[in-house]
């Protein structure tokens, strides 16, 4: 079982981290839901789906009970309008929100 942190907005917003205990079944559906969203991505405004592990996230801490704060030590991508490609701002201050009530995979892939 892994604890799953989904980062579901963009360069300009605030970053949304889903937390659930999963297997490996549930782990599958997740994997290809990131491939699906990944082909999705036509334009720079689209939302980007990635895999964020929790080595990534620094100085975490309870906002309430429904939500912590942390840094995000390699960041958000944001596209890059003169090199034309995505890049990294590192050590973005992020929010992690969380649902009590989700019982299974199912239930989150609908939330988000």
């Amino acid at each position: 079982m892994k604890n799953v942190y989904l980062y579901t907005g963009n360069a300009n917003s605030i970053i949304l981290g889903k937390i659930l205990l999963i297997g490996q079944v549930e782990m599958k559906k997740l994997i290809t839901l990131f491939k699906k969203k990944q082909i999705e991505i036509k334009d720079i405004r689209d939302i980007v789906f990635e895999w964020i592990p929790y080595n990534q996230f620094t100085n975490i801490k309870e906002m309430n009970e429904d939500s912590l704060s942390a840094i995000w030590m390699d960041g958000s991508l944001y596209w890059e309008t003169r090199n034309k490609n995505y890049t990294r701002k590192s050590n973005v201050g992020v929010v992690l929100e969380y649902s009590r009530n989700i019982q299974s995979i199912d239930e989150f892939l609908n939330e988000v």
